[in-house]
């Protein structure tokens, strides 16, 4: 990192005031987002500071800084300690907006008084109530902090106005609010504010070496991050030129030598992890750098964006997180990186002192087009409704542009993928995810997520702040499978991410996706892998196969929940009618002792428990199930409209049903909470040694179903067969597996592989799929898998290539169709087949991706240069997977 000789608190040496005055002229910067035409309700929002007599502005600049986290004792109102507010007209008080208790109170009132030394030598004095557990609430810190927040942008709002209509007023009023908070500046306290966690305050002057890691000290805001007061850098731009600074005594000098230089010195200083906050901290670099005229700060910038592009992203383009806010987050960040920046060009004479490089005409956008890609991926996880897809900690409330139709995506080095069909209303998806824990992660592996008519008939929560973030993290919460209670795990050491198997979407009427990822469960299970299928009704219709596969462990809990937008009623029925329930007392497991409701999102670990996350089903009930199919259907109330599911039931199987938080519609507040609750299928199973085997049909519904019915149909052999019949035709699935024979339609059928299909109509067999050998009577169909060594990996135009050590070049995979490289570790990962060329004896397979890694022959490494830079060694192997499709 660059250290910057100036007269800074923080800086290594101090130099004379001149030196740290060197101004480019101003306003540097262009302001573009008011004009004449809309400056009114710039003003309307400032008309209070604005007419405020001068004296009393000034004086409501808060002599010491404050926290943003805190609650209120006195409701459960709100989220994340969020819920007081500030009335610049009552500034000696603050009030919570939920149940409108004012504080001070002579119900909550002052307990104990924290003394600390400022960075300035100042002894300060931070009063609090404290609840019977000792935790503290800083009410009139609060204050002081919402105080800061309103001044600061009013000050920018009236340099603004001036900047617009050249209005003297409004100059001096931002310039007396800089200056003073310049005067006070040296009195606000380095910090720890972070909810639900005890307030830190710290003595004088910390060094950066004692930084909390992620930027957690801070001064100006609560998180170190936006240390760089840049509203009122911006209001310093903008008011120079007015003449008002000057009229104050030592204003200049003041506002850049003991304000803006140390904040921006501050935030530098902190070891920069390049997370998804980075490009916050980057904009305040910039935009000082550039008012102030310090090129070091836009150098140091340059250097970290390079860094966080190359290291950052996977291979596809995705964000290390997974998430698509978080990845929404960044790339919004960095397209302000890039505006910001734009145009720059360093001082004469000027080149960095660290690597030589000058700036001239800065446009990042065009120097990292790396980027680009993850723009890509970014657009491609939306939702047909134009929802981010909600996957680990992202906001439900988050869009990006609604589709106009849906298509298949595969990101193979995050792990997640769409099925994708139709047009407009009639669009459908299904997301499979598989990513591994490098942040905001959910106990999630496999976990699939259904969108259809409109709607997301098959949810995952997404994200949260309010006490039941533990229950939308919690693998049960997710449409997948529990095992033994226990959470997934969800770490990075050893990873999580599960290996792609198969991928093929060349037929939009039948796609196959097929995950391994027993990663989830280590020590626990040999296998947990997931296929599924999507199958078109015709144009406009479709339905979902669903086979979910577990060797290991002692019990196997198959969840499926209802909407987490709009209430539904579910109903159920079994092989032979109405099913004969009970009630459930508890879901929790026996030797779970006692229950406790999370009283915030800081209770979200609790979910760890083994058993926990079962505490949050309720009104449940259990029916004891015999050898068939079981239909439930979540009905949309008042609507026609369903997600039917034909669950494929075995001898002892239990379906439990009921209730679980829906979250969603509560917003940001715990209280409301218990108003919304969605239904929910469990399909328990204890199984024998040759594990489980759960097998679904899914079937987005309107009025009219178009599956008439889903049955059973009675094998031998190792997998699972069912008939799936419309008006139209009958489809026979095979699943799993491995010399699977039986009897249907009249006529014997045998089937291998992952997955077989038969659409039969009449007498006919007019669509087949097959992973292996699929028969029936006389029509066979034989895929076989090849594998071949990987030799080489190269980059280039727009995408990469893998060289083999086989020639493929004379019966080619088809362009569009997804290979696996499988690093001989029990992880793989996917590459889209541009071309196949013959080259030396063996080929040169073009392909979409940037392969992301670097293969040593010499020792069969594959070194991943592209997060999350694992390192495979074994033997490297690139295979083209089994499947054939014949259509008449």
């Amino acid at each position: 990192m660059r250290i910057r000789a100036t007269c800074s608190l923080i800086a290594a040496a101090a130099l004379p005031i001149a030196v740290c005055l060197a101004q480019p002229a101003h306003p540097v910067l262009k302001y573009t987002q008011y004009t004449r035409e809309n400056v009114a309700e710039l003003q309307k929002s400032i008309e209070y500071f604005a007419d405020t007599p001068l004296q009393q502005l000034i004086d409501l600049v808060p002599p010491q800084n404050g926290f943003y986290f805190t609650g209120c004792p006195n409701c459960d109102g709100g989220q994340q300690e969020h819920g007081l507010a500030w009335d610049p007209t009552k500034p000696g008080q603050v009030h919570c907006i939920h149940c409108g208790h004012v504080y001070p109170s002579d119900k909550y009132t002052v307990s104990g008084v924290q003394e600390v030394t400022s960075p300035a030598g100042n002894r300060l004095q931070y009063p609090y109530w404290a609840d019977p557990d000792g935790y503290r609430y800083y009410f009139a810190s609060f204050g002081h902090y919402e105080a800061r927040r309103q001044l600061s942008r009013a000050a920018y709002a009236m340099a603004y106005v001036y900047h617009i209509t050249g209005e003297i007023e409004y100059a001096r009023r931002s310039a007396l609010i800089l200056n003073r908070f310049a005067e006070v500046y040296g009195d606000y306290i380095y910090k720890f504010d972070y909810p639900f966690q005890q307030k830190e305050l710290y003595n004088g002057q910390v060094a950066p070496a004692d930084f909390r890691p992620g930027f957690r000290t801070s001064r100006w805001d609560w998180w170190a991050y936006m240390d760089i007061p840049i509203e009122l850098v911006y209001a310093y731009d903008m008011v120079v030129p007015s003449g008002e600074l000057e009229k104050i005594e030592g204003a200049k000098e003041r506002i850049v030598s003991e304000f803006f230089l140390p904040a921006a010195d501050q935030v530098m200083a902190n070891p920069d992890t390049l997370s998804n906050m980075s490009p916050t901290a980057w904009q305040g670099m910039i935009v000082a750098g550039r008012v102030l005229d310090q090129p070091e700060f836009i150098h140091e910038v340059v250097d970290r964006l390079g860094q966080l592009a190359e290291q950052e992203f996977y291979y596809d383009g995705a964000w290390r997180e997974g998430a698509p806010s978080y990845h929404s987050q960044v790339v919004g960040g960095l397209s302000e990186v890039f505006r910001l920046s734009a145009g720059y060009s360093d001082p004469p004479d000027y080149r960095d002192p660290l690597t030589g490089r000058r700036l001239d005409e800065l446009d990042l956008k065009r120097d990292v087009p790396a980027l680009a890609r993850t723009i890509a991926a970014l657009d491609s996880m939306r939702l047909p409704n134009g929802r981010l897809t909600p996957v680990h900690d992202t906001w439900s409330t988050n869009r990006r542009g609604s589709l106009e139709k849906s298509v298949p995506v595969l990101l193979p080095a995050l792990g997640h993928a769409v099925l994708g069909r139709g047009q407009g209303e009639n669009q459908m998806q299904v997301n499979l995810t598989w990513s591994g824990g490098y942040g905001h992660q959910h106990h999630d592996g496999l976990a699939m997520h259904l969108f259809a008519r409109g709607e997301e008939m098959l949810p995952d929560l997404g994200y949260t702040h309010t006490r039941f973030r533990g229950w939308t993290i919690a693998t049960a919460s997710h449409n997948t499978v529990v095992v033994d209670f226990e959470n997934q795990y969800a770490g990075a050491a050893p990873p999580s991410d599960g290996a792609l198997q198969l991928f093929d979407v060349l037929d939009a009427d039948f796609q196959v996706i097929m995950v391994d990822n027993p990663q989830v469960y280590p020590g626990r299970v040999e296998q947990y892998s997931r296929l599924m299928a999507l199958v078109g009704l015709g144009a406009d219709d479709a339905y979902v196969v669903d086979a979910f596969r577990v060797r290991g462990g002692q019990q196997h809990d198959y969840f499926l929940h209802g909407s987490a937008d709009l209430p539904q009623t579910l109903s159920v029925t079994g092989p032979q009618g109405t099913l004969e329930t009970e009630p459930v007392e508890t879901m929790l497991p026996e030797d779970f002792t006692e229950w406790r409701a999370p009283e915030g999102e800081h209770h979200g670990s609790w979910v760890t428990q083994r058993g926990y996350a079962y505490g949050f089903l309720k009104d449940s009930t259990v029916a004891n199930l015999s050898p068939g199919v079981v239909t439930a259907d979540f009905a949309y109330d008042g609507r026609p409209l369903a997600t039917r599911v034909y669950l494929v039931a075995g001898e002892h199987d239990q379906l439990y049903s009921g209730l679980n938080p829906q979250v969603r519609p509560a917003g940001n507040d715990d209280s409301k909470l218990p108003d919304h609750y969605r239904p929910y299928i469990m399909l328990g199973r204890f199984p024998d040694a040759a594990g489980s085997l759960f097998v679904s049909i899914i079937e987005p519904r309107a009025e009219t179903a178009r599956i008439r019915s889903v049955e059973a149909i009675s094998t031998r052999g190792e997998g699972r067969a069912v008939a799936i019949t419309t008006a139209e035709f009958t489809d026979i699935i095979g699943l799993y597996a491995s010399d699977l024979t039986g009897s249907v339609l009249g006529r014997e059928f045998s089937m291998t592989g992952p997955i077989g299909r038969l659409r039969i109509a009449g007498d006919e067999v007019v669509a087949a799929y097959s992973t292996g050998m699929t028969r029936w009577g006389e029509f066979a169909l034989n895929a076989e898998a090849r594998t071949a060594k990987l030799t080489a990996t190269m980059v280039g135009g727009g995408g990469g290539a893998l060289g083999i050590d086989a020639d493929w070049s004379a019966a080619a995979p088809p362009a569009g169709s997804v290979i696996i490289v499988d690093h001989g570790d029990g992880f793989t990962h996917g590459y889209t087949v541009k071309s196949v060329a013959a080259a030396g004896g063996g080929s040169v397979i073009g392909v979409e991706e940037d392969p992301g890694f670097q293969y040593d022959p010499a020792t069969g490494t594959a070194m991943f240069v592209t997060f999350p830079q694992h390192v495979h060694a074994g033997l490297q192997t690139v295979r083209q997977p089994a499947a054939a499709a014949f259509r008449k």
